[in-house]
């Protein structure tokens, strides 16, 4: 069974969030949701030191950089951590009560 919730992994992306001035508003499965919906983590099922970091689309691209450079900076305080770009979301809410996530990977953008 995949260890999403591994401890020292989720306290870094938190400490990495609060570098950034946000928090961790959910968890779901193998997704870690930020406050703001700029990015958010997705675990790594495999590794219990690494995660991957999607940006929203909505996010301007230099925006995104902005972001990318805070979470690197922040993420040298956690050297056990390989943090890695995977590419963009989509969260839309088609108005049944659900909200419906589309992922893109970076060679698709």
């Amino acid at each position: 069974m995949p260890d999403y919730d591994a401890p020292e992994r989720l306290e870094a992306l938190m400490g990495i969030a609060q570098t950034l001035e946000r928090k961790i508003t959910h968890l779901h499965e193998d997704l870690v949701f930020v406050e703001h919906n700029d990015f958010l983590f997705q675990l790594d099922p495999e590794n219990i030191d690494a995660a991957g970091l999607r940006f929203n689309r909505a996010t301007s691209g230099d925006e995104a950089t902005r972001l990318m450079r805070g979470i690197e900076a922040a993420a040298g305080q956690y050297p056990g951590l390989k943090l890695a770009f995977i590419g963009r979301y989509e969260l839309a809410d088609p108005g049944d009560g659900n909200l419906e996530l589309k992922f893109f990977d970076p060679a698709g953008e």
